[in-house]
C-alpha cells in the first residue's frame, strides 16, 4: 500500500514546485480543503479572463480563459440547497473538442461555496449571471442562501421568471450588480426595488411609475415599453433640469401610443435644433451648463423617446 504524501508539510518553495505539476481543476479542488491549500494554489493557478454563472436547466459556473474553459455542471438539482452540497461533473472545452474531466468530488461543496472559492482564488469579479425561468422549480426562502450578497457585475433575467423570484434576485442584501441589468420578466413589488448599476435595460417596463423612474440612479435606462405619458416625461425633464437628477446620461423608451410634443416640453424652454429634436438647457453652476437633447419620432406603430445628455 503507498503511503500518503504529506503536501503541505513541506515547505514553501518545495510545494509551490510540486504544485505546478497540477492541472487547474486539481489545484481548485485542493484549494477547497483549508485556508493553506487556498493560499498555496493561488500562487500557482492561472488566472481566468472570466467567470460566468448559468441557472438555464442546470446550475452551472464556467471558468473562461483565453483558449479554452472550464464548466462545473451541478448533477443533481436537489441538492443544490442542501447543506452538503452535491455532486458535479467538470467539463473542459477547447479547439480539441469536449472532456469530462471529473464526474464528481468525494467531498462535497455546494454551488455558493465553490462560487465563494472561485472568487477568492482568482479575485475577480461574477462577469456574467444568466437566469431563467428554470429557477422557478426551486422555493424562494431556501434560495436566498445562494444569492446573499453575490458581487456580479452583469445580470440577465430571462423570460417568465416568476415575480416573486425576481425579487429575490434584486433585493439590495442579496445581488450586487455594478454595471448591467436586462430584465425581461416583471417584478411583483418594483417600488421597493432599487437600480444603482451603470446600465439599466427592461424589455417592458409597463409597471413602472414615474415616482419609481425618479428613483433610478443610472447612467444608461432603456425602458424598452412603457405606459409613461407625455405628462411624466414633462416632470422628469422639469426634475432634471432643476438639478434634481444628477446620474442619467441616456434614457430610452418606447410605446404604441405615442406622446404629445406639446405637452412633454411645456415650460422647458426647449430649443429645436433638427428635426424632431429638441435641446433643453440647465444650469449647474454660475460659469457652467449643462445641455439635456430630446429626440422623439415615430416608427411605424410605435414612438421613440430618447434623452441625452451632455457635460
Amino acid at each position: 500500500m503507498p503511503k500518503p504524501f504529506h503536501l503541505f508539510r513541506l515547505p514553501r518553495v518545495a510545494r509551490a514546485r510540486v504544485l505546478k505539476y497540477f492541472g487547474t481543476v486539481e489545484l481548485i479542488h485542493i484549494s477547497l480543503f483549508s485556508n493553506l491549500a487556498l493560499q498555496s494554489s493561488k500562487s500557482v493557478l492561472k488566472k481566468p479572463r472570466k467567470l460566468l454563472i448559468f441557472i438555464d436547466g442546470k446550475f452551472e459556473i464556467w471558468l473562461q480563459f483565453r483558449r479554452s474553459q472550464l464548466i462545473w455542471t451541478f448533477i443533481d438539482d436537489a441538492e443544490i440547497l442542501s447543506e452538503n452540497g452535491g455532486a458535479f461533473r467538470v467539463t473542459k472545452w477547447s479547439g480539441w473538442g469536449c472532456k469530462v474531466l471529473e464526474e464528481s468530488y468525494e467531498r462535497k461543496f455546494g454551488f455558493r461555496q465553490i462560487i465563494d472559492r472561485f472568487l477568492d482564488v482568482f479575485e475577480i469579479p461574477v462577469f456574467v449571471m444568466t437566469v431563467s425561468d428554470f429557477i422557478g422549480k426551486f422555493d424562494v426562502g431556501t434560495l436566498r442562501v445562494l444569492f446573499e450578497n453575490l458581487k456580479v457585475e452583469n445580470l440577465r433575467l430571462g423570460y417568465l421568471i416568476p415575480p416573486s423570484h425576481v425579487n429575490l434576485l434584486l433585493e439590495p442584501q442579496n445581488l450586487k450588480i455594478s454595471k448591467k441589468l436586462v430584465l425581461k420578466s416583471t417584478p411583483s413589488t418594483p417600488e421597493d426595488l432599487s437600480f444603482g448599476m451603470e446600465e439599466l435595460q427592461i424589455e417592458h417596463s409597463d409597471w413602472l411609475e414615474l415616482g419609481q423612474l425618479l428613483r433610478i440612479r443610472c447612467k444608461s435606462v432603456d425602458l424598452g415599453f412603457t405606459s409613461l405619458t407625455s405628462n411624466n416625461w414633462n416632470l422628469y425633464l422639469k426634475f432634471w433640469k432643476s438639478a434634481a437628477l444628477t446620474d442619467i446620461r441616456e434614457l430610452k423608451a418606447r410605446s404604441e401610443d405615442g406622446w404629445n410634443v406639446e405637452k412633454l416640453l411645456h415650460g422647458l424652454d426647449a430649443r429645436e435644433v433638427a428635426p424632431n429634436t429638441w435641446e433643453i438647457i440647465k444650469t449647474t453652476l454660475p460659469c457652467k451648463s449643462t445641455t439635456g437633447t430630446i429626440f422623439l419620432r415615430t416608427f411605424d406603430i410605435q414612438s421613440v423617446f430618447v434623452f441625452s445628455v451632455t457635460l
